[in-house]
C-alpha cells in the first residue's frame, strides 16, 4: 500500500525498463538473503521481515512491467493489450507457483534421503542422540515407548531439516532466476517520461 503510489509516481520521473531493473535487482538480494538467512530457529517476527523484503520490489516490477506493455501500441488496442498482460500475469503465477511446490517436494525428498544416510546404528552422532531421547522419554512414557518415540522424534527433526533445506533450494533458483531477468531487462524498449510529459501538455 505503502509503495504502489511511489512506484507510480516513479514512472513519471524514470523509465520504465530502469524500475523493472531495479525490482528485480531488489529480488535477487532479497532471495539470496532469504536463503543464506533460513534456518529452523528463526522466529515470527524474523520470518515476517524476510516476507517483507521479498515484497517490496512487487510495485516497481508490477506496475512497470504493465506499463511498459503499451509503449508503441495504437491505443486502440489498449483492451486487447490489458487481456493479454492479466492473462499471460495469472497463468504465469499459477505456473511458478506448481513449480515451486513440485520443486520444494522433490528438493525435500532428496534431502531427507542424503540425510538418512548418516542415521544408521553404525553412527556415533545418531546413537548419542538416541539415547539422550530415551533417557528424557522414558520417564513419562516408560522404557519400552521411550525407543521409539526417541526415534520419531530424531525422524521428525530430520524431515524438518530437509524441508528447510529444500526451501532454501528454491529460494537459491528464485534468485538466479531474478538476476538473469536484469539482463533481459534491457531488451526492453527504453521510454522518456519526461518527454510522454511534455507532449501532453502540448496537446492540450
Amino acid at each position: 500500500m505503502v509503495l504502489m503510489p511511489m512506484a507510480g509516481q516513479a514512472l513519471t520521473r524514470v523509465p520504465a525498463r530502469n524500475l523493472i531493473l531495479f525490482g528485480f535487482a531488489v529480488y535477487t538480494l532479497a532471495y539470496f538473503y532469504t536463503a543464506t538467512h533460513l534456518n529452523l530457529g528463526l522466529s515470527f517476527g524474523t520470518n515476517s521481515w524476510l516476507r517483507v523484503i521479498q515484497v517490496v520490489a512487487i510495485p516497481f516490477v508490477f506496475i512497470s512491467v504493465t506499463t511498459a506493455g503499451y509503449f508503441g501500441m495504437p491505443s486502440e488496442k489498449s483492451n486487447q493489450i490489458s487481456g493479454l498482460i492479466n492473462f499471460v500475469r495469472n497463468i504465469g503465477g499459477s505456473i511458478l507457483i506448481s513449480l515451486t511446490g513440485a520443486a520444494i517436494t522433490e528438493r525435500g525428498q532428496f534431502h531427507a534421503n542424503q540425510l538418512l544416510k548418516y542415521v544408521t546404528p553404525s553412527s556415533s552422532i545418531f546413537q548419542t542422540q538416541l539415547r539422550s531421547l530415551q533417557d528424557s522419554l522414558s520417564g513419562s512414557f516408560g522404557p519400552a515407548n521411550a525407543n521409539y518415540l526417541a526415534q520419531a522424534q530424531i525422524y521428525n527433526r530430520l524431515q524438518a531439516q530437509a524441508n528447510l533445506l529444500a526451501y532454501v533450494d528454491v529460494y537459491f533458483i528464485l534468485c538466479a532466476l531474478s538476476l538473469l531477468m536484469i539482463p533481459l531487462t534491457l531488451l526492453l524498449r527504453r521510454n522518456d517520461p519526461k518527454e510522454s510529459a511534455k507532449n501532453k501538455v502540448a496537446v492540450h
